[in-house]
């Protein structure tokens, strides 16, 4: 609707008066519903120039800001603009601001970054008091164990695939050096042992390589071709960046009669401590048989 030439004069003087008043120009615009060339004409370059700031109100600002208070709490609390505020106090940098008083979040962060300390430090407990009771392991005991973090983690034969040789892959150092003890026991020989690593094709190849040959202590040039896992974008990856290895494959040379002892040590554990019957032995019957995986 078109105003009156009356109505124009009010509205500009309106304009005037909130400017002097020490309004800023976007306060002007929404207050009035007007456009920054409206309220450019009604200023113009005879409009009352906008009221200095006492001095008092500036060092109040800029006192507020060292104490840590926000641009919207001193703009509220000496009420001037917003864009005043940082004005006043834009060059007093973060470093030298005193701490603000906690917010519930700030205190719930505060909170959480303690209680995750000192849970971390309670599993350190445990597991440093689990570690010590272990004691020295018998060639027994690593016989057994050996066995059965192999059938948890190497690869089997299936029937409709009855290859049968140790094929071990994992991604915990800890395991890959424990299946490695456990070859020296049964007098598996250095030569007889071959390492690739499998890893996604956008890992640092080269520095898994490394980091796999200074965890079994072999020459990264023993290392088989590297098996790459092709990219699929979709997958939101998370075993990825400075941490991420890949996995080791273990392969054992003419390792079929070892294989056979193995699955004979798991089922023999088990039997002895489920008293099963072995008349027909068989990963099924013992329920060995869950879907592992395979290389």
């Amino acid at each position: 609707m078109r105003l009156t030439e009356q109505e124009r004069v009010e509205r500009d003087q309106r304009i005037r008066d909130l400017r002097a008043a020490g309004v800023s120009w976007s306060d002007i615009r929404t207050r009035l519903g007007v456009g920054n060339e409206t309220v450019a004409r009604a200023l113009g370059p005879l409009a009352p120039p906008r009221p200095r700031i006492p001095a008092e109100v500036k060092e109040r600002a800029r006192q507020r800001r060292r104490e840590g208070a926000s641009v919207p709490e001193i703009a509220e609390e000496l009420g001037i603009a917003r864009s005043t505020a940082w004005t006043l106090a834009k060059d007093i940098p973060l470093s030298r601001m005193a701490h603000r008083p906690q917010s519930s979040a700030d205190r719930g962060r505060e909170y959480w970054r303690h209680e995750n300390r000192r849970r971390e430090a309670m599993r350190q407990r445990e597991k440093l008091d689990a570690a010590g009771s272990v004691g020295r392991v018998s060639d027994r005991e690593l016989l057994l164990a050996g066995a059965v973090a192999y059938w948890a983690e190497g690869s089997k034969a299936k029937p409709w695939l009855r290859s049968q040789r140790l094929v071990f892959t994992n991604s915990d150092p800890v395991l890959i050096r424990l299946y490695l003890r456990w070859l020296d026991l049964l007098d598996v020989e250095p030569e007889r042992r071959v390492y690739s690593v499998s890893i996604h094709e956008t890992g640092d190849i080269d520095g898994a390589m490394q980091f796999w040959a200074d965890v079994v202590d072999v020459p990264a040039a023993r290392f088989g071709r590297p098996m790459l896992k092709r990219h699929r974008p979709r997958t939101n990856r998370r075993n990825q960046g400075v941490g991420y290895h890949g996995c080791l494959v273990v392969r054992v040379l003419g390792s079929a009669d070892l294989y056979l002892q193995t699955e004979g040590l798991v089922h023999g554990l088990v039997a002895g401590l489920a008293s099963v019957s072995l008349s027909s032995p068989g990963p099924s019957e013992l329920g060995l048989d869950k879907p592992s995986r395979v290389v």
